[in-house]
């Protein structure tokens, strides 16, 4: 049995992150786009046969931390964005008539606007961490090429 789950999960703990890839396929099907945009988490099944060294594990905190300071910054984009709009429009209230909420127009599109940059910024992040990873994988065979030449 031990040699059996060694066989299953002797992969890089990385690729399991691919699986939820398959949220993406339920997004596609429900046509949720925060779902949709799991389609990325498919890119993590590349890394099954690596090897998981320290260089790897380094190389991923230094993506990881690309894909951080870029969410960081979206986030403060977007904040400088909507927060003003938010104080210059003053959303009324929603009123309930008929068991049925009525948003003023304004309101509607600042909370679909939030909605966006929610996804757009899980977007940004997963697209930076593994475009990061992608660039560092190829540095490290390049240089493994012209030390070996």
């Amino acid at each position: 049995m031990k040699r059996f789950l060694q066989k299953i999960f002797h992969k890089n703990p990385l690729s399991y992150l691919g699986w939820l890839g398959f949220i993406g396929v339920v997004g596609l099907v429900l046509r949720t786009p925060a779902m949709i945009a799991c389609l990325l988490c498919f890119t993590f099944f590349a890394y099954s046969d690596m090897i998981a060294d320290e260089l790897f594990w380094a190389n991923v905190r230094r993506a990881g931390f690309r894909a951080f300071l870029a969410g960081f910054l979206f986030s403060i984009l977007c904040l400088a964005i909507l927060v003003p709009r938010a104080i210059y429009y003053q959303f009324p209230q929603p009123q309930v008539t008929d068991g049925m909420v009525q948003l003023s127009e304004q309101s509607y599109l600042q909370s679909l606007f939030c909605s966006a940059a929610f996804v757009f910024l899980f977007i940004l992040m997963l697209a930076v961490f593994s475009i990061s990873l992608l660039v560092f994988r190829h540095r490290e065979k390049r240089a493994l090429r012209e030390t070996g030449a």
